[in-house]
């Protein structure tokens, strides 16, 4: 698979903010889309609410093409009940353009402290080294393409997770 930064994804009414709801208080049936935001690139991951939670798809796009591939998903993933957005590099600005442009489609911050390092081991699990590579030990092996949507993942995956 194709893992460099792109500008849309391929498969794998008004804003409101749900400041009050903890992640422990996620509706199984949802389907979320996770957005790890970020200055240059986005990590996004479609992740159904069933037990165990379950991803659908998942990409890396460019920030500043953000709201087109969220319009992409959306239309082919009409299931998708809220979005997720990290509340850290960039959050702000991206919450105001998604604001913008998905008045009606429920928007809520949540706490993607560690994410980063979650994903980077999440990718090195999933995506094992090739030839003598496999020999250095995990912790030492840099990934080759951005893992920033094993980051929403991991979001998206808190977020079903029972306190």
């Amino acid at each position: 698979m194709d893992r460099k930064v792109t500008g849309s994804i391929s498969p794998v009414p008004r804003l409101m903010t749900e400041a009050n709801q903890s992640p422990g208080t996620a509706p199984s049936a949802v389907t979320v889309l996770a957005v790890d935001p970020g200055r240059v690139k986005c990590g996004l991951a479609v992740v159904a609410g069933a037990a165990p939670p379950r991803c659908l798809e998942r990409a890396v796009v460019e920030t500043e093409r953000l709201t087109l591939a969220v319009a992409d998903v959306l239309r082919r993933q009409p299931e998708i009940g809220r979005i997720l957005l990290g509340d850290a590099t960039h959050s702000a600005t991206l919450r105001k353009a998604l604001e913008a442009a998905f008045p009606g489609m429920p928007l809520l911050l949540v706490d993607e402290h560690g994410t980063s390092a979650r994903a980077r081991r999440r990718y090195v699990q999933d995506n094992p080294a090739p030839g003598w590579r496999r020999l250095l030990p995990a912790g030492l092996r840099s990934p080759e393409t951005p893992y920033d949507d094993y980051a929403a993942l991991l979001m998206a995956e808190d977020y079903f997770q029972p306190d």
